[in-house]
């Protein structure tokens, strides 16, 4: 029942036979949680100048959380996906197309931006007051990071 004598009484579920019952994931304890869920950063690749994290990702899960660490020009490729990408440290980015597909544009700090899955390959670097800044992350320097996918 509910807490103290002036607050309404609620009943507590007990019987979890029924339909509530069939929707938890009893394997699902502490450790399956820490092993699977909580904090898992993976580092993908990485080149001259940046790095590229999986964060989060479960085999459940249907989107891919990655974030890159860079100070200089990073290659990406849409691989024929859509990709959403979110600025969420350093001042400004400028992202490019090496084919000319779209015009250069510039991207700011908390600034969420789309390439479209037939735009392929394409880049991001520090722009304006980013370039040549840095800020540390473990045992990385980087100016900017980004989420995608």
């Amino acid at each position: 029942m509910g807490l103290g004598t002036s607050w309404p009484r609620w009943p507590t579920a007990t019987d979890l036979s029924g339909a509530g019952g069939e929707n938890i994931q009893w394997g699902r304890n502490t450790d399956w949680v820490r092993n699977s869920l909580v904090n898992r950063v993976e580092e993908v690749v990485a080149g001259d100048g940046w790095r590229e994290d999986r964060t989060g990702l479960h085999r459940l899960e249907f989107i891919e959380t990655r974030r890159h660490w860079f100070t200089g020009v990073v290659p990406h490729d849409t691989k024929g996906t859509v990709n959403v990408l979110n600025l969420v440290e350093g001042e400004e980015v400028v992202v490019e197309s090496p084919s000319g597909a779209f015009q250069p544009f510039v991207a700011h700090y908390a600034e969420t931006f789309i390439v479209p899955a037939q735009v392929g390959s394409y880049t991001i670097r520090p722009y304006g007051n980013a370039r040549g800044k840095a800020v540390r992350d473990g045992d990385s320097l980087c100016p900017a990071k980004r989420t995608l996918r």
